[in-house]
């Protein structure tokens, strides 16, 4: 189509008898067709991952003291739940993967008794169980920063106890906590409750002399290169987060597949399915890309967007319109914008693709007549590009600039052939 012209024919009719010009009239040389150097593949759009690096967690054990008592007796610190504790803190030496990054050290009075009573009982029981904390880790010591705070009265964990219970009348004793916030008030309305005083003073205030150990624990997660090891050597143990940050990491398209197949397959996760689909694209995969998007459980943009790609690739442009207008994400209305040059809407082009950065901003400012613009927004240094700048040089008379760019183009044989017919460079043509 490249190489044409457009001609006038001239003849006159008298009835049946019909008289031709001698010769056509030539008014124009060849077709222009540069809206034709659109990338019509689309652009796929990739979900992201929830990956940590570094996860949190924590290990946590108690002591119980007596009623208005804060001393701790020798044998409570050979309890099991105390031994397990110092156990995990000499197991964390050891674990290449967690350290502690702090300890947690909060001692509480029970909320029966005065505010007075209770933040004079809570600091020292704060006091005595510190210096548990450093009998218990006498062995291995932890240097990471100990925390002690106190709190007077543990309302807080009355509540969650009392809710927790089978206590007869506990939705009563919660109705007052609801009530009232004043601690005197809450503990004078509960001690007139005198059969369900007893049961509380029995089973639910004893846990509440306490002081707790906190361990908080930094867990380093795989890095980057153990995860892509792992998609290679051992991809069972991935979970669906380590599988899609991996995924992101590949760089050959058949280990980033494998990555996405098998999040897809073992956990059904529709942000796997997406990218899974996006990567068959990405590589070509067409038939493959539309099994994977088929088994999506829900439709979201990032959906309708890489089923818009899916249409584009089987030219069905009416398809590709319906499914990006569905999808909010920036690259969907880039994708329509691509329709819009192939049905010579120029202008709506220009307006969904300024100052996007799309590898069709460029064209779209060259098919309005923007020259300036369109040689702004094309960063390409590859042949395609710079047929694209040899367009605006031939435009603006720049010979010179004409051969630099098209002497690039001449790198790619289907590019090359295409110019030395494009109307574009009728002037240049040697």
């Amino acid at each position: 189509m490249e190489k044409s012209h457009l001609e006038l024919r001239v003849a006159v009719w008298n009835k049946t008898k019909k008289i031709s010009f001698p010769a056509p009239y030539k008014l124009a040389d060849g077709a222009n067709i540069t809206y034709k150097l659109v990338h019509t593949e689309g652009v796929t759009a990739l979900m992201g991952h929830n990956y940590q690096k570094f996860l949190s967690e924590k290990k946590e054990t108690q002591l119980l003291y007596k009623i208005n008592d804060y001393k701790i007796k020798p044998k409570t610190l050979t309890k099991k739940e105390i031994k397990e504790f110092e156990e995990f803190l000499a197991q964390i030496e050891k674990d290449e993967r967690r350290a502690v990054k702090s300890t947690d050290i909060v001692a509480y009075a029970s909320p029966d008794g005065g505010m007075d009573l209770n933040s004079k009982l809570s600091a020292k029981r704060g006091e005595t169980a510190k210096e548990a904390f450093a009998k218990i880790t006498k062995k291995t010591p932890v240097t990471a920063p100990l925390n002690v705070s106190t709190v007077a009265e543990d309302w807080d964990g009355f509540q969650e106890l009392v809710g927790g219970s089978e206590i007869k009348d506990k939705e009563l004793i919660l109705r007052v906590l609801s009530m009232y916030s004043d601690p005197m008030v809450r503990e004078r309305e509960i001690r007139n409750m005198s059969k369900v005083f007893k049961t509380l003073a029995d089973k639910i205030l004893p846990e509440l002399r306490r002081a707790r150990f906190i361990a908080n624990i930094e867990y380093t997660n795989y890095n980057e290169q153990e995860l892509v090891e792992l998609v290679k050597n051992n991809i069972e143990i991935m979970d669906v987060e380590a599988l899609l940050y991996a995924g992101s990491l590949m760089k050959d398209a058949d280990s980033k597949i494998m990555a996405y197949k098998k999040a897809a397959e073992k956990f059904n996760d529709d942000r796997a399915i997406n990218n899974l689909t996006a990567t068959y694209l990405d590589n070509g995969k067409v038939a493959e890309a539309k099994a994977a998007l088929a088994k999506i459980n829900n439709k979201d943009t990032y959906y309708y967007n890489n089923a818009g790609v899916i249409a584009l690739r089987d030219k069905n442009y009416k398809a590709a319109v319906e499914n990006f207008a569905k999808s909010d994400l920036k690259v969907a209305k880039y994708n329509s914008a691509i329709v819009d040059i192939l049905n010579g809407r120029y202008n709506e082009a220009v307006s969904k693709l300024a100052g996007s950065g799309d590898e069709n901003e460029g064209l779209a400012f060259i098919l309005t007549n923007q020259l300036d613009k369109a040689a702004a927004a094309i960063k390409c240094k590859c042949p395609h590009a710079a047929y694209q700048r040899a367009i605006i040089a031939a435009r603006k008379g720049n010979a010179a600039e004409v051969d630099a760019q098209l002497a690039i183009v001449a790198k790619s044989k289907s590019l090359n052939e295409r110019a030395q017919n494009d109307i574009e460079f009728a002037k240049y043509r040697k």
